[in-house]
């Protein structure tokens, strides 16, 4: 096994620098409460990364998210513990996340709840993209972070799968969960948490699960108490989610990486976010010098090159995971795309 990641080697999701992007001051007491449970003073930890303490108790206080990796390697580094960020999911309250954990908690269903997650996550991280997934029997909820931190990742996942559990009891599973990175520690950790298959170097961060639980009725949920504080959080995302210019081909590939995780990469897609027709969204690309189809096939084979280096999974799987209908094609477009054959980028590794 090689050694863990604290910080991932691939490339962010978009173009979004960790300058330009930012994390709220909630989500710092989240990781530095998690930090203090294990004997970290959370003071000196913040401020040996350049972070004021103070910020902790400001409300709604951002600060660049350029900072929070340095910050998750400095816990993980002073713990000499790579599945720090794994660990912590069975230390973190319930009301940590503040304004979050108390509007999903008010949520009808399971399936409202993380579609609100979903688009409140910029609330926390706002250069997090989350998705909710569904095809046949199967919902996917699916994390692209702007951290590219394992810890972070891990730590999501969890506590997912921690608060479904303290609500459902047995009712509650996942059939599978994946992680772009490679296995920061011992496996027997992550089966111990997730009590189900975990798979590494995979395209998605995600949980799998029956499409099923997505309707169980969430009990004690507040109707009313649930409209307030969606009315607080719309109100927050305004103030948060200020992007900066972007080019007409940056939005495209948002857009699309965006549809990637949640199993809809079309151009109508695409097209309907941007609020325009389609002929005008494939002029634009053609005056460009690009195509949906090759932006598209550029974000699927990417995610595979990195797939095919960090894990052990077959051609046909990685192919499966990215909308491939066989081995075979998958093979001719990787070999196309890369001058290579999937086999010999797998040698070749990172």
């Amino acid at each position: 096994m090689r050694q863990p990641m604290l910080i991932s080697r691939r490339k962010p999701h978009d173009r979004t620098s960790l300058r330009a992007a930012s994390v709220s001051s909630e989500y710092l007491r989240l990781v530095a409460y998690g930090a203090e449970t294990r004997g970290l003073a959370p003071a000196k930890t913040l401020r040996s990364v350049g972070i004021d303490p103070e910020i902790l108790v400001h409300s709604g206080a951002r600060l660049p998210m350029e900072r929070i990796p340095r910050l998750w390697m400095a816990i993980g580094e002073r713990l000499r513990d790579p599945l720090f960020g794994l660990r912590l999911v069975e230390k973190i309250p319930f009301g940590a996340a503040d304004l979050i954990d108390y509007l999903l908690r008010n949520c009808a269903t399971v399936g409202e709840s993380f579609r609100l997650m979903a688009r409140f996550t910029p609330l926390l991280v706002d250069a997090d993209r989350q998705a909710l997934a569904v095809s046949g029997h199967e919902a996917r909820l699916r994390l692209r972070t702007g951290l590219e931190v394992p810890a972070a990742a891990e730590l999501f996942a969890g506590m997912v799968m921690r608060r479904s559990r303290e609500i459902y009891g047995r009712s509650w599973s996942v059939r599978a969960v994946s992680f772009t990175h490679e296995p920061q520690g011992s496996r027997s950790e992550y089966d111990r948490l997730f009590q189900a298959p975990v798979r590494f170097g995979m395209p998605f961060n995600e949980l799998v699960f029956h499409r099923d639980l997505l309707d169980l009725p969430q009990p004690g949920a507040d109707a009313r108490l649930k409209a307030i504080l969606l009315h607080q959080a719309e109100a927050q995302l305004a103030l948060v989610v200020a992007p900066r210019p972007v080019s007409f081909i940056e939005q495209v590939q948002r857009l699309l990486s965006d549809g990637m995780s949640e199993g809809d990469p079309s151009l109508t897609r695409v097209a309907e976010h941007l609020q325009l027709s389609m002929r005008t969204v494939q002029r634009r690309l053609r005056a460009a010098g690009v195509s949906h189809r090759a932006i598209v096939r550029k974000l699927r084979l990417n995610m595979a090159a990195r797939s095919l280096v960090l894990s052990d999974l077959s051609q046909r799987e990685i192919g499966r995971a990215l909308g491939y209908s066989g081995a075979g094609s998958f093979h001719r477009a990787f070999k196309r795309w890369s001058g290579v054959t999937p086999g010999q980028a797998r040698h070749r590794g990172p």
